[in-house]
């Protein structure tokens, strides 16, 4: 992801005011997997929702918490510059470990198991609320900051 070569927020913002400008897009994978152990952070580290829909059957995850074991993988995940599988709140968890298709089952079991493989899937839609964009930035503030004070670079090379 960059703009005339430039990977920083703040070369990207610099470069769209030049007279060319040549974007570098990524497409983020419809679906990834996120293993996280309680026995590590004590806490997953983030709220989820049965879906009012009878018929769905996955949970949705709505916020983020500040502590606990997602955003320690998400800050590990935009440290090594994969920011594709950070978890953001609206996301869907379709499966953990073997338990898939009953909303409540998957719910047990982000509650009582110590590891967790959960299958995620974005859920990108074009008409996003603005609280929930407001979510969205909110998580990846919290992520930016953590990386920050972890004393990595924001340019990294491939």
């Amino acid at each position: 992801i960059g703009v005339n070569d430039e990977t920083t927020v703040d070369g990207m913002m610099a470069e769209i005011h030049g007279p060319r400008i040549m974007l570098q897009m990524m497409r983020f994978p419809e679906r990834f997997i996120v293993t996280l152990s309680k026995e590590v952070g004590g806490r997953l580290g983030f709220k989820f929702e049965r879906p009012q829909n009878i018929h769905s059957e996955e949970v949705r995850v709505t916020e983020i918490l500040e502590e606990g074991c997602m955003m320690a993988y998400n800050v590990h995940q935009a440290n090594a510059g994969r920011y594709a599988y950070i978890v953001l709140p609206d996301m869907r968890i379709d499966r953990v470990n073997d338990c898939w298709g009953d909303p409540e089952a998957i719910a047990k079991e982000l509650k009582d198991a110590q590891i967790v493989d959960l299958h995620i899937r974005r859920c990108e839609t074009s008409l996003v609320t603005p609280a929930q964009l407001a979510q969205k930035m909110k998580v990846m503030n919290s992520v930016t900051a953590a990386f920050k004070s972890s004393g990595q670079s924001q340019t990294r090379s491939d």
